[in-house]
Order: C-alpha cells, then structure tokens, then sequence
C-alpha cells in the first residue's frame, strides 16, 4: 500500500490507458496484503508490485486484454499460490495462499475523482475508496471517503472493514504519506531530501529565495511559496534548517503554534535556547535534530535525523537489534 500515491500520481500526469489492478482478498498467506495496487499502461510502463515478481506477466497480459476489450471495463481474477515448485503462480517462492485480484479501466471519471483522491493524500488525509464489486464485469460505482479535521466521515467506518471484501463491497483504504516540512533549501538539504524520499515520507520545502526551489534540485519536493495559505496537521514533521538566525526565529514561532508530529531544528540547543530568547527548549523540539550517533557532515546528519523521524513514526523511543546486540536509544546528549 506504501506506493499508491505513486501510482495515483502517474494516473494523474499521464494521458495514457492503463489498467489498475488491487488485491482485494488474500486466502491463507502471500507477500503482499489486501490495498496493494499497481498500475500496467499501454505503453507496457508498471508501477508498484503486487507481488516478488510471480504474478506481474501474466497481470500484464490480463491487463492488455482488458484493454483491448471494448465490451469489459473492469476484471477479477484469482491465482493459487500454495504451489511449490516451479509449475505454480509460487514460482517456488513458498507462498500458501490464494490471491483474489481486481483490474480496472481508468476512465475519464475515475481518472477525475483519483485527482481528488491524490489532492488529499498530498494535503496529508486518509481516503478510503468503497468499490461495488458487483457491478464487475462493468464500471465500478466507487464512494470515496476523505478523513481531515473538517470531514470526517471515516468515524462510521469499523476499522476491521478496511482492506476487505463486506457485503460485496471492497473498502479500500489508501494511506497519506507522512509529510515532512523541510524550511531551508540550502546544499545540505539535498541529501536528506534523498533519503525522505526513499524512506516513505512526502516532502515539501519552503525557502525565502524562489530561485532555490529549483525541480532540477529537488525533483521530487513539493514547494511551499507561501506559508501564510499552507496548511499544516497535526500529522505532520517539519525541520528547521535555513542558517539564518531570523528567519529560523521567526519559523519556530510560527511552528510553535500548531500541534506537529514532529519539530527539529538544526544546531546546537544553545542556538535553539537563543532562538526562544534565552528560554529553555521544550522537549516537543528536537534540538539538535537526529539521534545522537556522532554523525559530522551533510549526509551523516541526514540519516541521523531520517533515523529519528523513523523512530517517531514507528512510535519507539530506541530501536534494538539483539543479534548483534547493540541499541540506539534517543537518550543522551547530542
């Protein structure tokens, strides 16, 4: 489920046909869970997995098909998994369970509302999707569902309903990558930029100087140009890191003010005390930002800080490894 907002993104930027297809009902044990999706095109470009590798050609396959079928618009199929050796959907892979599948046709009116959808996964909330899985071999008649602080319609919605098959009706729950806030584009961003983005977060970045906020830098950031109309949750991570004292001054005050999942401010507390007016720094902010694990230069420090906001977002406060026997723990001066 980790790649649906790429996946959505895709649908939204390209004006090709493509097939999107989603695990909706897993017997017994496989790789992937219900909710994982991937999308086949035309072109013969995939985004996503929804396997290790055994299920994707013959769901290419299945999915040109559909295509090129002007009568269907939507498919389920189904793969047994439990074989073993090389003659089975396993590949020997071991897996011991039966894969339901649905494909779609993205039509002019899905491909409408998956703007929506994307549109408020970027804004950081949750969307669940209820498809009538009744209407297959048809257009699929879809209720979409948007959990934010002014809508919340979820509340009604069990939680053991999501990513399952109720009455006929597959309650697809499509989860908002943590954002991360990044205030500064100087060099020693790019790094972390890199490894936000490989690690599951949703990046956006605000910087006084326009020319900074640079797609050739930062392909894949989403630029804030002005943080008076940005909304921020409650949700969300944000990082501190223009190097000029004023600006930082002004941009803690102002993060001060909302409730975050996560505020970090690059230097030492010392600083951050300065930024406050000599006061103490509370402990909701990160300061120095990252763990402490004698990390020195840009790209040490960025996986010391992408560390600790993996540890927020897991919800640990260390992170263990009995084997090797060694711990990282938030503790400690830094």
């Amino acid at each position: 489920m980790d790649n649906i907002t790429d996946i959505l993104s895709y649908i939204t930027t390209s004006e090709e046909t493509m097939v999107l297809a989603t695990i909706i009902k897993v017997e017994g044990s496989a790789y992937r869970k219900e909710g994982t999706s991937m999308l086949f095109t035309e072109s013969g470009n995939q985004v996503g997995l929804i396997s290790v590798g055994c299920l994707e050609d013959d769901l290419s396959i299945k999915a040109k098909n559909l295509l090129n079928n002007t009568e269907q618009v939507s498919l389920q199929v189904s793969y047994d998994m439990s074989a073993e050796d090389d003659l089975g959907w396993g590949r020997g892979a071991g897996c011991n369970g039966k894969v339901h599948i649905l494909l779609e046709k993205v039509t002019e009116a899905m491909r409408s509302n998956i703007l929506k959808v994307y549109t408020n996964l970027q804004r950081g909330f949750n969307v669940i999707a209820i498809k009538n899985l009744a209407l297959v071999p048809g257009s699929i008649d879809t209720t979409y569902r948007v959990n934010d602080a002014n809508n919340l319609q979820t509340r009604n919605i069990p939680s053991k309903k999501l990513n399952r098959i109720v009455n006929g009706k597959f309650y697809h729950f499509m989860k908002a990558k943590p954002r991360l806030i990044i205030f500064g584009a100087g060099e020693d961003v790019e790094p972390l930029v890199k490894l936000a983005n490989l690690t599951g977060f949703s990046v956006f970045m605000w910087d006084w100087r326009p020319e900074m906020l640079c797609k050739k830098r930062f392909p894949n950031v989403n630029f804030v140009h002005h943080i008076d109309s940005f909304q921020i949750n409650k949700h969300d991570y944000a990082i501190i890191m223009t190097h000029d004292f004023q600006k930082d001054k002004q941009l803690l005050q102002l993060l001060m003010t909302n409730q975050l999942k996560y505020l970090g401010v690059l230097g030492p507390s010392r600083r951050t005390s300065r930024l406050l007016n000599g006061k103490e720094v509370p402990p909701f902010i990160k300061s120095p930002v990252g763990l402490s694990i004698g990390s020195e230069g840009p790209n040490e420090i960025s996986v010391s800080i992408i560390a600790e906001l993996i540890q927020v977002k897991r919800g640990v406060s260390n992170v263990e490894q009995t084997e090797n026997n060694w711990r990282i723990s938030s503790g400690g001066e830094k």
